[in-house]
């Protein structure tokens, strides 16, 4: 997994991660490829097949 968290407020945005991660369902097939925390009111999280 990827993480972005940008050069601003680095140990905000982790903290708001380990906040969220339990909240992203990954199954089997589907994993999360990517979390992008440089957004001010929200995140990116971009999907995968599993490999």
């Amino acid at each position: 997994m990827e993480l972005k968290l940008g050069h601003a407020d680095t140990e905000a945005r982790v903290e708001r991660f380990v906040r969220l991660y339990p909240r992203l369902e990954q199954t089997e097939n589907h994993k999360v490829k990517r979390v992008d925390m440089r957004y001010a009111n929200g995140v990116a999280v971009l999907w995968g097949e599993a490999s």
